[in-house]
């Protein structure tokens, strides 16, 4: 190779290089002035995938199996003037009163059921607040002690307060309770739960009242039912009812 060849393909070697280095340097310049506008932080995308909510329920369906040997001689008895068949087991999802989402429970007469769905549908949207909603099974049937947890509550086999006679709509399941301590039972001095005391006044507002024109009872009344904070002998501000023929019996 002459001097003249050599030298030719030093010059070449060396553009190459520079020219190599030149778009490495463009490269890592890129690369960097897109890494924060293009890649999130690894935070925002766990922040993110917390953000996302449990998808909703609200259904009603047949008693599971499960559910029939729960209630068999607790809430459901030989007494029960509606066939185990009818009943329907209905799961919503509810605002508790912290304002988080909680799936709820409950055991309505069918005729009732969809009515139920449907309204706690509405009240989840209106975001108002239910303390707990469990089966009465769950406090040995005793209204007294659902009552006392703050529990909404629909089907159990029971008497009318204060008349061991004749069968309360819940026996039917197409009553419900709601808020018990916010909405007490109001029949002269007797207040039920005890711990309704402080909401007998209802002019002093708290969550979770129902009131008149308010969101539960809209709700309930356009789809028939009755409410008891309108009756005129007693306050019953936690109860719905809605009558329904029954095997003849409304």
């Amino acid at each position: 190779m002459t001097n003249q060849h050599l030298k030719t393909t030093i010059i070449i070697l060396t553009i190459c290089i520079v020219s190599s280095s030149i778009a490495f340097v463009g490269y890592i310049v890129y690369a960097q002035s897109n890494q924060v506008t293009d890649v999130a932080p690894a935070t925002n995308v766990v922040e993110e995938s917390e953000n996302i909510k449990i998808e909703t329920i609200f259904k009603s369906s047949p008693l599971p199996k499960q559910i029939k040997e729960m209630i068999i001689g607790v809430s459901f008895k030989s007494n029960t003037p509606v066939d185990i068949e009818d009943l329907r087991y209905i799961q919503v999802t509810y605002v508790d009163m912290e304002g988080t989402d909680q799936l709820g429970e409950l055991i309505a007469h069918k005729s009732v059921a969809q009515d139920l769905v449907d309204i706690f549908k509405e009240l989840y949207i209106a975001s108002f607040p239910i303390a707990q909603m469990q089966l009465i099974d769950y406090y040995d049937a005793s209204d007294e002690r659902s009552m006392n947890a703050n529990n909404t509550t629909c089907f159990n086999t029971r008497t009318v307060t204060l008349d061991h006679k004749e069968m309360s709509l819940h026996a039917y399941g197409v009553a419900i309770d709601i808020n018990p301590v916010q909405n007490p039972y109001i029949n002269e001095e007797l207040i039920l739960p005890i711990k309704g005391k402080s909401h007998v006044d209802r002019e002093l507002y708290s969550k979770g009242m129902v009131l008149e024109d308010g969101p539960v009872y809209k709700a309930f009344t356009k789809r028939g039912w009755r409410w008891g904070g309108q009756w005129e002998t007693l306050k019953d501000y936690q109860h719905f009812e809605k009558e329904i023929i029954i095997n003849g019996s409304e």
